[in-house]
């Protein structure tokens, strides 16, 4: 099927992610504390929305907000980290979110963080990458560029 530029329409890359957790602190703390990204405000429930704060992922992308999440009580929190194993064995329609870092010396470092911490990290030899679970079971690659 040929495609023309008439025919695509203007995107210009994501704005944002919405995802479920059970524990909005907690959620934000991770992200903020264990991952060093920068977390905004949160922001008070509305009837249908429920609390939600945004984890602002910037990869690259001033235009984005990155990850926006809301806060729904009556989830069930995840009995054990996500692996890669288990992903691949019960997983639906969401598999992971991968992240970009700048360099490979921020790929150490955040392993550091990451095992300070206590969060248990898998490696990916063929990627050059590693995955980890967040709180709330969502599973997290990191890759850099690979010389």
């Amino acid at each position: 099927m040929q495609d023309t530029l008439h025919d695509r329409l203007p995107w210009g890359g994501i704005h944002h992610i919405a995802l479920a957790t059970h524990d909005l602190e907690e959620t934000l703390r991770f992200y903020h504390q264990v991952l060093g990204m920068e977390v905004s405000d949160m922001f008070a429930s509305r009837e249908w929305r429920g609390r939600h704060g945004i984890v602002l992922v910037k990869p690259g992308d001033s235009e984005a907000l990155g990850l926006h999440f809301f806060e729904r009580t009556g989830l069930v929190p995840p009995a054990q980290p996500a692996t890669l194993e288990s992903s691949a064995e019960s997983a639906g329609l969401f598999l992971h979110i991968a992240l970009r870092l700048a360099y490979a010396t921020a790929a150490d470092a955040l392993r550091q963080r990451l095992a300070e911490h206590q969060v248990h990290i898998t490696e990916i030899v063929e990627l050059g990458s590693f995955v980890f679970s967040d709180n709330n079971a969502i599973l997290l690659e990191v890759t850099w560029p690979q010389p």
